[in-house]
């Protein structure tokens, strides 16, 4: 019975670990995706799209952790406002004037 039980657990960690695996490499993708189309929109450098995947990511793994619909709000109003304190007053509005790349990071 022992055995059955300690099979079971173990089990049952390898899954999380896989689960939690497969979402890190999703938030990766999209972060990825939307650092390297805002870099090459704006024409920036490699420290930026690093930068800004950093950003991206944690808005990411923050908006899944995140059931409530006010919460992903706040967090989208700091991502707009981090991206503003990042890129130039033009480059900003270059952004927000391409408008589901704009909606796509913010949101």
């Amino acid at each position: 019975m022992k055995r059955i039980l300690a099979i079971f657990v173990l089990l049952f960690a390898f899954g999380l670990n896989s689960y939690a695996q497969e979402k890190n490499e999703k938030f990766t993708a999209l972060a990825k995706k939307d650092s390297k189309d805002v870099v090459t929109l704006l024409e920036l450098g490699d420290k930026e799209e690093t930068d800004f995947f950093r950003l991206f990511y944690h808005k990411y793994e923050e908006q899944a952790l995140t059931t409530d619909a006010e919460r992903k709000k706040i967090i989208s109003n700091q991502i707009s406002k981090k991206l503003q304190a990042s890129l130039t007053p033009e480059k900003f509005e270059k952004l927000k004037k391409n408008t589901t790349l704009y909606e796509r990071v913010v949101n």
